[in-house]
């Protein structure tokens, strides 16, 4: 499969979890969960994060289009490590803080953001190792 179908494979598995995500946010404004509503669980413990990291992998990878396809391959190598440790964390992290005298940094929904910084980092430092190898690999095939 080349590297433009693997994008658009994770495009739309990207969307699909993102619309979960959403629909989790906003159950009590849907009514899915009866009368009662749903708990802050549901809607800030897995909802929330799932937006923000989600939607950062949807806007990396169309970005990722208009790249070469030795980086793409290279950038879905890496990724495929990296995401599923990094929603690992995101589902070990608790829901939410229970409050206390220091604010919370470790909450699901602050991991979400840093696993978001997290991921642009490793793509921008991806994108950056391999331009720089197929530039210097050009450049000797030129010379030589």
């Amino acid at each position: 499969m080349n590297a433009r179908k693997k994008l658009k494979l994770l495009i739309i598995f990207s969307i699909i979890i993102f619309l979960v995500g959403v629909i989790c946010f906003y159950s009590n404004n849907l009514h899915i969960c009866g009368d009662y509503g749903c708990s802050l669980d549901i809607t800030l413990g897995y909802g929330k994060p799932i937006i923000n990291f989600f939607l950062t992998i949807i806007v990396i990878a169309i970005l990722m289009f208009f790249l070469n396809e030795k980086i793409i391959n290279f950038w879905i190598k890496v990724i495929s490590i990296v995401t599923p440790i990094l929603l690992l964390v995101l589902y070990i992290s608790p829901a939410s803080c229970q409050g206390g005298f220091f604010p919370c940094f470790n909450d699901r929904e602050a991991m979400s953001i840093y696993a978001s910084i997290f991921f642009i980092a490793t793509t921008l430092l991806t994108v950056a190792i391999k331009a720089i190898a197929l530039s210097v690999k050009r450049h000797r095939e030129g010379a030589v």
